[in-house]
This record gives structure tokens, C-alpha cells and sequence, in this order.
């Protein structure tokens, strides 16, 4: 029996749990290992881990020996607590058919777990097992999501639309030097007037005689005609603009025209690719619109700068808004606060640093955007009403007094956020200072704001979800106004 913890140390380790069996495991693709760990003596309770296939038969496996040791200390499933590192996605159905046993699933950060093995510089299972155990015992461990969860589904669904988005980035960098070759200066605004990957634009690359040598007479029908069915507005001045542009450019399609046929075979392989992500993208878009709608998240889409996709970032990642913790707990998971240290007695002034790099990056990017967008743009009530929307306000105010604006604007969101999920409401300004005809004018302008921008992916308001619950909210909050 090899013990985890001594006995100086183990009134610390055990502050952080209560439960009286750990089970660890450090998943991995083919089999987990897997070890018993008492709290009560600090010891593990077998010589050396189980390994358990990843599969069904690996997991009856491991529910028999489990029974037993449930048996043998007297003990029921809700005094046991299952704890893994980061949940990766081959470990996705094992933590589902463990939490259908009826199991606390935890799960620890990997990084962190590995400051408390003892060896920091050797690696091995043994080591991994130990630093999940220390990690869980003074209690850095965190509750694992159910897998039918609407949450969990929606933070799923966006963190594979943001890797889709990424593949589609890298992707458009490979047509571009395509492009480059095929036809120089297509993709270039400046030069041909055509927005870079835009609809009609890959349709119009997609056309089987793609290059120069098409666009070169800028009075032909036909071409006309293949530049107005790709969907451009104005056909006439793109056709004026790329025979302008073919003009220039160092064509070899008649010297080479092995190599030329070679290319656009491989242009046209590319779009294709292309095409299917973006269909990807539009799926997980849909289905996070699908989603987002039975949430009180929706609401939060009415805030200047916020859009649905944003939206369910905050959603995936914070969870139901009964759990949240506060403001500044949020700001500081989301990296979106400044360090501060201080040290050499209370006499020393505070050291504050740049915000902290290991922190939730796909809640501060959507944090961020929100910001960035809402200190530039009006709300669209403020042409009626003359107000300008809070976040715009505060990001002014402390810009002016040369204070970090986008920290302290994201803090202020997140408050502004906290009452907007608590009461249900959408974002407004403060009742107490507008005068009811311009309130009433705001309720009207953001809730139709907020209602387009959900009727463009689809989603109308109804009274099984969030949209339709504010519009008779709204209602009822007009006539106590009117009276």
C-alpha cells in the first residue's frame, strides 16, 4: 500500500473533500487506469491501477470491481466521487455511462494536477494518478456536465463551429495562392471589386473556364451572363472591372495550357472542400440558434454588439445562469482582470500585471467582441430616445479618465448580464432615470432589433421559448408604463 499524503501534511490535503472513496482515472484512447483511493486511511486501496479497455466489456468490468469495493467498505455511490483530468472526447461516453450509474464525475486541470506529483519533471501513469488525487484533495476539482444537458450541447456545438471556423481560415489561405497563380489579383478587392470568398465569388471561381483569358472581353453576353448567375448585384461593373484586370495580369493559360488545366482541376477540388465546411458551419449554427432559444441566454442577444453566436460562447462555457458565481469570479476565470501582487510588508505599494494567459479563452474572446463592437455603435433606440446604451456609456467614461476601458466595460457587461438572466429581461436602459415615453420607445426598438436578428437564422418568437416569454413580458411592462 503506497501512501499519497503524509501526516504533516494531511489536515491540508484533506480541507478540500469530504467524501470518503476517490476513484481516479487517467483516460486515454484505448484503456484507462484506474485506482481506489481512501480518504479516511490516505492510502490507495490496491498495489497497482486497474486497466480498463475503453468499451463496453472494459466498463462492466469496472462496475463489478467497483460493487465490490462499495461492498467491502460499506459505503453507497453518493459518497464516492470519480475523478479524471480535462474530459477529452474519447472519454466523452465513459463519463456518460458513469454519471447513469449514478456517480459524482469531477474532473481536475491537467496543468495544475501536475504541480502536485512528486516528480514535476518525470512523467508517468503512476505520477498522473497521484497529481489527480492531490489536485482532488484540496479541492481544485469541478463538476463534469451532463452530456444531454442543454448547456453542455451548446458549449459542444460552439467550440466545433470555432475549430471549423479555424480549418476554414487555413483553408482560404491555400485558394488564395491558387489564386495567385491561376488568376493574380481575384481575390483582392482593391484590384477586381469583388469581396474575397464572398458567395458569388466561389461560385464565379467554381465556372469550368475560370482565369484571364474568360474576363478578357468585357462586352461579352455570355460572360454576362455567368457573373449575374453567380449573384452579383452589379454584373455590368464586375464584368468592366476584371477585363481591366485581366488585362494586366502575366497570363500563361495559352503557353501553358497543361498547367493551366492542372490548376483549376485543383481550384475547383479546393472549393468544393470549401463549400462542405461552410455547410458544416451553417449546421452548428443552426443547431446552436435551436438551442439557445429554450435558454434564457436569448435574451442577452438584444445587447448592442451581442449576436447569437457569441451568445452561446457565454452560455457553453458559464452554464446555467442558478450556478453562476459572481462578477469578479467571472472576470478573473475569463482573464479579463489584471494581476496584482504584493509582498515585502503592507508598507509596499500593490504590483499589477498584465491579465493572467491561463484563463477561459472562448468566454473572454466573446466578452471582448461584445465590447468591442457595443463602444462603437449606438443602440438603435438612441436615434428616437437620444440615449446612449450603458456599455457605451461606461466605456466613454472611463476612457476619459484614461482607466483600462475593455476590462473594465467586460466587468460591467458581466453585471449588466447578471440581472438581465436573473430577471429576465432584456438590455435596457436605467428605469429610474428615462422618462416612460422614451423607456417605452427603447422596449420597442431593442425588442425588434433583437427579433431580427433571430428571424435571420430562422427562429421566430413562440411561446415555448425565451422570445416569446419577453414579448409578453413587454406587453405587461407597457400597460404598468401607460398607467
Amino acid at each position: 500500500m503506497n501512501k499519497v499524503i503524509s501526516k504533516t501534511s494531511k489536515k491540508k490535503l484533506f480541507c478540500g473533500n469530504t467524501q470518503n472513496l476517490l476513484i481516479v482515472a487517467d483516460c486515454s484512447k484505448s484503456e484507462h487506469l484506474v485506482h481506489f483511493f481512501d480518504c479516511i486511511t490516505g492510502q490507495y486501496l490496491y498495489r497497482h491501477p486497474l486497466k480498463i479497455q475503453n468499451d463496453l466489456v472494459g466498463f462492466n468490468f469496472l462496475r463489478k470491481k467497483i460493487q465490490v469495493v462499495l461492498d467491502k467498505k460499506r459505503i453507497r455511490t453518493n459518497e464516492v466521487d470519480f475523478v479524471l483530468e480535462d474530459p477529452a472526447s474519447y472519454s466523452q461516453e465513459f463519463i456518460y455511462f458513469l454519471q447513469k450509474e449514478g456517480f459524482n464525475v469531477l474532473y481536475v486541470n491537467a496543468f495544475q494536477a501536475s504541480k502536485y506529483r512528486d516528480n514535476t519533471r518525470a512523467s508517468s501513469d503512476l505520477l498522473d494518478l497521484d497529481g489527480i488525487v492531490r489536485s482532488a484533495l484540496m479541492g481544485q476539482s469541478y463538476q463534469t456536465r451532463e452530456m444531454g444537458e442543454v448547456y453542455s450541447r451548446i458549449k459542444e456545438s460552439h467550440r466545433e463551429r470555432n475549430r471549423l471556423v479555424k480549418e476554414e481560415n487555413r483553408h482560404k489561405n491555400i485558394i488564395h495562392s491558387q489564386i495567385d497563380q491561376l488568376f493574380p489579383g481575384y481575390l483582392s478587392k482593391t484590384k477586381s471589386g469583388i469581396h474575397p470568398f464572398s458567395k458569388a465569388c466561389v461560385e464565379l471561381m467554381s465556372c469550368s473556364e475560370f482565369g484571364p483569358q474568360l474576363f478578357l472581353n468585357g462586352s461579352s453576353k455570355r460572360v454576362l451572363k455567368l457573373i449575374a448567375k453567380a449573384g452579383f448585384n452589379e454584373p455590368q461593373k464586375v464584368q468592366e472591372d476584371l477585363a481591366q484586370l485581366s488585362a494586366k495580369c502575366l497570363d500563361i493559360t495559352n503557353l501553358e495550357p497543361e498547367v493551366y488545366v492542372m490548376r483549376l482541376n485543383r481550384l475547383h477540388a479546393q472549393l468544393k472542400l470549401l463549400k462542405m465546411r461552410r455547410e458544416c458551419i451553417e449546421l452548428e449554427e443552426q443547431s446552436l440558434a435551436e438551442l439557445l432559444q429554450h435558454t434564457p441566454y436569448a435574451l442577452l442577444t438584444s445587447i448592442t454588439g451581442s449576436g447569437i453566436i457569441t451568445v452561446s460562447a457565454i452560455a457553453g462555457e458559464l452554464g446555467d445562469p442558478a450556478k453562476w458565481p459572481d462578477a469578479d469570479k467571472i472576470a478573473s476565470y475569463a482573464g479579463i482582470v489584471p494581476r496584482q501582487k504584493q509582498t515585502g510588508g503592507s508598507s509596499k505599494p500593490t504590483v499589477t500585471s498584465t491579465p493572467p494567459k491561463a484563463a477561459n479563452k472562448y468566454l473572454k474572446n466573446a466578452l471582448m467582441t461584445i465590447v468591442r463592437v457595443a463602444k462603437s455603435f449606438q443602440s438603435r433606440a438612441y436615434k428616437e430616445t437620444g440615449i446612449i446604451h450603458p456599455l457605451k456609456a461606461h466605456f466613454d467614461c472611463v476612457a476619459l479618465r484614461g482607466g483600462s476601458s475593455y476590462t473594465s466595460t467586460s466587468k460591467k457587461l458581466l453585471r449588466i448580464m447578471i440581472a438581465m438572466l436573473r430577471d429576465e429581461t432584456i438590455y435596457m436602459p436605467d428605469i429610474h432615470t428615462t422618462p416612460p415615453e422614451l423607456y417605452l420607445q427603447w422596449l420597442e426598438q431593442c425588442s425588434g432589433r433583437m427579433i431580427e436578428k433571430w428571424q435571420a437564422s430562422g427562429i421566430d418568437p413562440t411561446p415555448e421559448n425565451y422570445l416569446g416569454k419577453w414579448l409578453k413580458t413587454k406587453e405587461l411592462l407597457s400597460q404598468i408604463i401607460h398607467k
